[in-house]
């Protein structure tokens, strides 16, 4: 946890190739990081950013779009991807909701199986062919519908990663040396509220120990 709070939440987007990952990093990093082209398959390799968004720290991680594919490199890169999201603290899996479901969707929908999660519905300025209730008739995880290319829905994204459970919630105390004591939380429970037995008050020497942990 003193990791994660020092080098960031490690959040992996993935989703098939040209579903708009890319995009979407673009959009959160707040500038051109990742080629976007109309291309399947253009990202390749793995493309890291940190940003803060609300006061919390998120690695960012751009992959490979996953399927099967007989191009080498581009397996590698695939295979990385894979990696990345199973070792991942958050994963913002993107869908394509101009293009049906098939079986590399449910590959990656049993790789969130066990994992902290936020399933967005791209490309939502075009005629859908996925809805948001076909992806929580199949997964449990929130459901945001965005347009990565019109940057519409994405306050919405940020509200849920600043809301999202089970993260350290660093409060504006932890950053003012100058105040004893800051509040620390691991566990929400409704709406974000820490759950009792979660809240924990300690002194800010302590706080700035884990960070070096």
């Amino acid at each position: 946890e003193g990791k994660m709070m020092k080098e960031g939440i490690k959040t992996v987007i993935v989703g098939k190739p040209n579903a708009g990952k890319s995009s979407l990093m673009n959009v959160l990093v707040g500038e051109e990081r990742a080629i976007v082209t109309d291309i399947a398959g253009t990202t390749r390799d793995i493309l890291e950013e940190t940003i803060v968004l609300h006061g919390i720290s998120l690695r960012m991680i751009d992959t490979a779009g996953i399927r099967d594919t007989e191009d080498k490199v581009e397996q590698i890169g695939v295979g990385r991807a894979k990696e990345y999201a199973k070792d991942a603290d958050l994963i913002l899996y993107v869908v394509d909701s101009s293009r049906p479901l098939d079986e590399n969707d449910e590959e990656i929908m049993e790789i969130l199986e066990d994992k902290k999660a936020i399933v967005l519905l791209n490309k939502t300025d075009l005629e859908q062919k996925v809805t948001e209730e076909m992806l929580k008739e199949k997964l449990s995880h929130p459901v945001v519908s965005i347009s990565a290319k019109e940057e519409q829905g994405i306050d919405v994204l940020e509200k849920k990663i600043k809301n999202m459970p089970n993260y350290f919630d660093i409060r504006d105390a932890c950053s003012d040396k100058s105040k004893p004591f800051c509040i620390c939380w691991k566990k929400a429970g409704k709406n974000g509220a820490p759950s009792v037995g979660q809240v924990a008050v300690i002194p800010i020497e302590y706080f700035y120990e884990l960070l070096k942990k």
